[in-house]
């Protein structure tokens, strides 16, 4: 047999076994990208589902009973009021310490007084696909158990949720300190890696420069 022909032969016998074997690494390539690309959805479909939706609010004090006139529209001095008649005067003391009531802004007296007085709490929540298909059930849950109750839409995710101090209340706690803790400590990083890998070039520059050192081809 002419030997040309028997290397042609065995060259297409190796030439399909690769192609097998890209066919079948190309299947397994496609396949792990699928499942990573539907698992990557199924996260932001569950965070997206979890940081929106419905929930019942119950005040401790309802702001109703502390002034005719809407809480965030009070003066500073009517909120400071409010909150000298409503707290003891231990916990006026610890919040004088952080900053005098005098000193603070309108929107941080009306926090204050929120997180303080009125104390709202989240007795339940709901995640975005029932508060969109199924609120009926819902409000009647509501009537049912919480009647004194206030039903909101809640974004989780919002500006305040972002800066916002820490706070062991779930309603009011941000991730302000985090964030800047973050970007802090990318900062000092910053500093003391660019002066000690910008030593480490030098030294490297240097030392191609020497006329000692031979480069091997």
């Amino acid at each position: 047999m002419n030997p040309q022909l028997i290397t042609s032969i065995k060259f297409g016998h190796v030439l399909k076994g690769r192609h097998r074997t890209a066919r079948i690494w190309q299947s397994i390539f496609f396949l792990s990208t699928s499942t990573a690309i539907l698992a990557l959805a199924t996260l932001i479909f569950s965070i997206v589902n979890q940081s929106f939706g419905y929930i019942i609010v119950v005040n401790k004090i309802e702001p109703q009973t502390l002034s005719s006139t809407p809480l965030d529209q009070l003066t500073n001095q009517s909120l400071i009021e409010i909150l000298k008649k409503n707290l003891n005067k231990n916990r006026i003391r610890t919040l004088e310490r952080d900053l005098p009531l005098a000193e603070r802004s309108q929107t941080d007296l009306y926090t204050l007084v929120l997180e303080n007085v009125v104390q709202p709490k989240v007795v339940k929540s709901y995640n975005l696909d029932q508060s969109i298909f199924d609120p009926s059930s819902i409000k009647a849950e509501m009537a049912k158990s919480f009647p004194n109750g206030e039903l909101q839409f809640r974004s989780w995710v919002n500006a305040s949720f972002l800066t916002g101090p820490m706070s062991p209340r779930p309603e009011t706690a941000g991730v302000r300190t985090a964030l800047l803790g973050s970007v802090f400590l990318i900062l000092i990083t910053i500093l003391v890696a660019f002066p000690i890998d910008q030593l480490t070039l030098d030294e490297v520059e240097k030392d191609l420069n020497n006329p000692r050192i031979k480069v091997r081809s």
